[in-house]
């Protein structure tokens, strides 16, 4: 499992990352799983104040879950 921190810096990643200049974006991926499915699109992730983590929408595409 992959986590990552992304900082909105340019117009191309706001525009790939549909984020305003500045923002920080948190994501997800499975690298890779031996002998199983999963899906391997980069997912935006998000923790909330209470410290839950939510697995959104993929990277330019809808929700899963």
């Amino acid at each position: 499992m992959i986590l990552a921190k992304e900082l909105i810096d340019s117009t191309t990643k706001a525009k790939i990352y549909k984020k305003p200049l500045g923002e920080i974006v948190r994501l997800f991926r499975i690298d890779g799983c031996r002998m199983c499915g999963h899906d391997t699109k980069t997912h935006f992730l998000e923790i909330s104040e209470t410290g839950l983590i939510k697995i959104k929408e993929p990277i330019g595409g809808e929700k899963i879950w």
